[in-house]
């Protein structure tokens, strides 16, 4: 080969060989630095991990409490219901029970006086204290709308002061009260006295208390005691649940000079047997 050909060939290839050197020093570099970049990139995110565990459990605390406070609200809201609904009891059994309480007003030999009776029957009869119509010699029963209806006395237990009085008509459409049981009462359970105190006109009066106690007096007959306010003329009248049944006879309010008064009334399942007996 020509050496004057020869000499520039090698000068070439010489300055080839140092480009390429050159070029895979700088790559390399690249690399190293990329695969720096890679290891700093991979240290920060197993940091991230290890701060990122103890936030997940404060975010699952969090939640649980979230949870926790979802369902105290929840139940917040369902005892607000279950109030509203509680608040609106009364003023139901009130329009209820209402037509089926009456006043009593007797007149006999020397004397008149009122009471309260409760409707248990559509043929109108009335159930009623004995004391109410005892020895009187004229009754007149009258509704809550005003109607006015001459009764007669068709049963009387005197001993444990019950009496039915029948109205003078030939109507089987009255609103009868649902009598209960009184088995089932549970003491502390709230109650509410109707009737008509003071032979008060107009609309029936009604008290809501709570079922005390059943209470056994003297006379040997137990009693459902009640807080609820039974006044002079309230004898007769029921005292109900708030399912709106009668559980009771309201019959008399006793009064101490060191306790305050103790209103009474005779368990309806006692009052049943009188009135499946009589009617």
């Amino acid at each position: 080969m020509n050496r004057l050909l020869l000499i520039p060939l090698m000068v070439i290839l010489a300055v080839a060989t140092a480009f390429s050197g050159y070029s895979y020093f700088q790559q390399n570099n690249k690399l190293d630095d990329a695969l720096a970049q890679l290891s700093a990139l991979q240290n920060g995110i197993s940091s991230f991990e290890r701060d990122f565990i103890p936030l997940q459990a404060d975010i699952f605390a969090l939640e649980v409490q979230l949870n926790g406070a979802e369902g105290i609200l929840g139940q917040i809201q369902e005892d607000i219901v279950t109030l509203a609904s509680h608040d609106r009891i009364v003023p139901q059994l009130v329009e209820m029970l209402e037509p089926s309480v009456v006043r009593i007003d007797v007149s006999g030999p020397g004397f008149q006086a009122s009471g309260s009776g409760v409707i248990i029957n559509g043929a109108g009869d009335v159930l009623t204290n004995n004391h109410v119509i005892d020895d009187a010699s004229s009754v007149q029963v009258t509704l809550m709308n005003g109607t006015v209806f001459d009764g007669t006395v068709i049963a009387t237990a005197p001993g444990r002061d019950m009496a039915i009085i029948r109205l003078s008509t030939s109507r089987t459409d009255f609103p009868a009260a649902t009598l209960g049981t009184s088995s089932n009462l549970v003491i502390g359970e709230e109650v509410v006295v109707m009737g008509y105190p003071l032979g008060l006109e107009g609309m029936a009066s009604f008290a809501k208390g709570i079922a005390s106690a059943i209470r056994t007096l003297d006379d040997g007959y137990s009693y459902i005691q009640t807080d609820a306010a039974i006044n002079p003329g309230n004898s007769g009248g029921a005292l109900v649940n708030l399912e709106g049944e009668v559980i009771g006879i309201n019959v008399a309010k006793l009064v101490d000079t060191d306790i305050e008064g103790i209103g009474l009334a005779i368990p309806i399942d006692e009052a049943k047997s009188f009135i499946e007996a009589n009617t």
